[in-house]
């Protein structure tokens, strides 16, 4: 992903984070609180300002807090979500070593089944 784009799904992921948050009504230190996240690390994420984006840990806690399935997250954060969550990931951290990758990949499965609420699923299954 060139800087670019990633600045771009930055941008994205930052409007629509901010939109959900406006909905629920809740305040930027009230959303940072219920994420377990700092607010001004919030701010940044919602005006797009990280060259990078937020690890899949940040992503999966602003989630939980705005009531929204990962993968929502996910594709407004650049992934293709059409395809299976270890490429959807790679393909948005290119950076990494294929090793992080999978990795991650297993947190975010593991995070899936414990929570288990097949509405909240980050994987598509066909």
């Amino acid at each position: 992903m060139t800087h670019d784009a990633a600045r771009q799904s930055a941008r994205r992921l930052g409007a629509y984070i901010k939109k959900r948050r406006e909905e629920k009504g809740l305040s930027i230190r009230q959303l940072a609180g219920n994420a377990g996240i700092d607010s001004g690390g919030l701010t940044r994420i919602e005006h797009g300002q990280h060259a990078t984006l937020p690890s899949l840990l940040i992503l999966d806690r602003l989630a939980r807090a705005l009531d929204v399935p990962l993968i929502e997250l996910l594709a407004k954060a650049g992934c293709d979500t059409s395809h299976d969550l270890h490429d959807c990931i790679r393909s948005r951290y290119d950076h990494l070593p294929e090793e992080a990758i999978t990795a991650a990949t297993a947190y975010a499965e593991q995070l899936a089944a414990e929570y288990g609420d097949p509405s909240r699923s980050i994987t598509r299954r066909e």
